[in-house]
């Protein structure tokens, strides 16, 4: 039985900026490739971190590859989104401040 996976709106609208400077060769890469990294979604099946690759997969009609995080509060799985999102390779500094 396959778990439904939802995008949050708070969630999505803090992602939006970097959704939609999402990479051309990110979707060639899973295309040629397959999805390489699971997208993490919590327990509820809200996305986490992934939003790239979960719209991407869907574009190419992938079923996307998912990991369930699970946190004692929302206080922690706020911490992991930032966290996350601060540690990536495409936020610059002006974008992590």
């Amino acid at each position: 039985m396959s778990k439904s996976i939802g995008v949050s709106t708070t969630t999505f609208e803090r992602a939006k900026k970097v959704i939609e400077l999402a990479s051309p060769k990110l979707k060639e890469s899973i295309k040629k490739d397959g999805q390489w990294t699971p997208i993490t979604i919590n327990q509820d099946g809200v996305i986490l971190d992934g939003h790239h690759r979960y719209r991407i997969c869907n574009e190419l009609s992938i079923t996307p590859k998912t990991i369930t995080k699970t946190f004692q509060n929302k206080l922690l799985e706020e911490k992991f989104v930032i966290e996350s999102n601060l540690l990536r390779r495409h936020l610059n500094d002006k974008k992590r401040n």
